[in-house]
């Protein structure tokens, strides 16, 4: 038994409300990512320019004895 065309459309219809659904989630989170994306560099730099310049890195001597 054959499905008939009105299935076939609604299956092609489901089919593409799910693609539609990924690809917007998608570009919705590239697009959230973008728009943050200098405020966490900012952040990221300001957080490892603390870590190094607050603290003074301890000097080795070795005796090439």
């Amino acid at each position: 038994m054959e499905p008939n065309s009105i299935e076939i459309e609604k299956e092609k219809l489901i089919l593409f409300t799910k693609v539609g659904a990924v690809v917007l989630t998608s570009l919705l989170l590239l697009a959230t990512s973008i728009h943050f994306y200098p405020q966490t560099v900012a952040t990221l730099n300001t957080k490892l320019g603390q870590g190094i310049t607050a603290k003074e890195l301890p000097i080795y001597c070795v005796d090439k004895g």
